[in-house]
């Protein structure tokens, strides 16, 4: 390790963001006033910036990937976050299927209520749930769960918006995945509102 003291560019009593990019802590109590800072050991780097600087953090493991600095790579902190990058997508794709089974599910079992504003949420999320699926194609092996997930959470939906009984609303979902995408199905959204 590199013991080589280097004074802090930005001030005196602050760690600065290029000090901890670089790696520096303080030096010792009597120079970190002045504003002097030594080398880190990577793994306590590593684990410094990402629970300091989440930004930082990220950026700095992008250039180690490009420059593929194997040892630089914080590894279980990587892991964790493409796992979170794939959950999200998920959570999205459930979010979608709730709006649109909700909204089904009004304009099914309340059609004296139909609005515009149902029809264009039903056309919307229709539109939205297969681009996230184009730019995720790997999320189909999950859709007869977030279909599962997205209806409970719909008829929820639905009873906020409509006042209805739970007893009105099927206790499983009553439309097939390729059913409820369908521009024809229920709700016509290939043509204009009415």
């Amino acid at each position: 390790m590199n013991s080589e003291i280097i004074p802090n560019p930005v001030g005196k009593s602050r760690f600065s963001l290029l000090a901890r990019a670089g790696g520096l802590r303080p030096y010792s109590p009597t120079l970190q006033g002045a504003g002097f800072y030594r080398p880190l050991t990577t793994e306590f780097r590593i684990k410094s910036q990402y629970e300091q600087d989440f930004y930082g953090w990220t950026q700095w493991q992008i250039e180690v990937l490009a420059n593929r600095e194997v040892s630089e790579i914080d590894w279980q902190n990587l892991q964790e976050e493409l796992q979170g990058l794939g959950r999200q997508e998920y959570r999205e794709l459930v979010s979608r299927m709730t709006v649109l089974l909700g909204h089904l599910l009004n304009w099914e079992f309340q059609p004296e209520n139909r609005s515009r504003s149902w029809f264009l949420t039903i056309r919307e999320q229709r539109r939205a749930i297969h681009r996230h699926l184009y730019r995720n194609p790997s999320l189909k092996s999950r859709i007869a769960d977030a279909l599962e997930d997205g209806f409970e959470a719909g008829v929820d939906l639905a009873l906020r918006e409509t006042n209805l009984p739970l007893r009105t609303f099927p206790e499983q979902c009553p439309y097939r995945f390729e059913e409820a995408m369908t521009e024809s199905f229920i709700c016509d959204t290939s043509q204009d509102w009415e």
